[in-house]
């Protein structure tokens, strides 16, 4: 595409509050604009608020009176997406014919988390580029708890979430120490 092109885009988006920018001076010259979505932007991605409510609703349904007995709503909740996250990562963990970290990043991809994987300095970095669920995120973290426990179940390793957009970050951020990870269990960059 031809700057002006471009430019002409990322004006409309700018327009349509989905876009904003910031000038960044080096020097002489023109400054440098650097543009990032705003939240109305960030919504506008994969969503996939149809297959969470199906998950919630089979793990809710299957809630036995033993399982709510003395618990708060948020307990309770919680409970339901770490099921949840159990029960999507059981059909990772059958195949064992790769290593989990290629499992995980195709299992995120599907779900439309748009991940980035990388290993730096013995630590298994794992970026989810788009939340699939960010407006239900940012009101109430406890979905958060979906993600995270999805990460450990597949990788077999506790995770340390160490940025996420609840905390204003572009995206969230994953981070496990590869020696937490079995022999067969190979990071790799992507």
């Amino acid at each position: 595409m031809a700057p002006a092109t471009v430019r002409r885009h990322l004006d409309i988006l700018q327009h349509k509050g989905m876009l904003d920018f910031e000038e960044k001076r080096e020097g002489a010259g023109r400054p440098e604009h650097v543009f990032q979505l705003t939240p109305k932007g960030f919504e506008t991605g994969p969503r996939e608020y149809d297959l969470l409510l199906a998950d919630l609703i089979n793990e809710v349904s299957d809630l036995t009176p033993e399982q709510l007995s003395g618990k708060s709503g948020s307990q309770v909740i919680t409970q339901v997406f770490e099921s949840m996250a159990d029960r999507v990562a059981s059909v990772a963990l059958a195949d064992d014919t790769r290593p989990p970290i290629v499992k995980l990043t195709e299992l995120l991809k599907v779900r439309r988390y748009d991940p980035k994987v990388l290993t730096e300095n013995g630590t298994i970095k794992i970026q989810l580029n788009n939340c699939p669920y960010r407006s239900a995120a940012m009101t109430n973290p406890v979905i958060c708890s979906f993600d995270s426990r999805l990460i450990s179940s597949v990788m077999g390793a506790e995770n340390l979430r160490s940025e996420s957009v609840r905390d204003g970050y572009r995206c969230c951020l994953y981070e496990i120490e590869a020696s937490q990870i079995s022999a067969q269990t190979p990071a790799h960059d992507e």
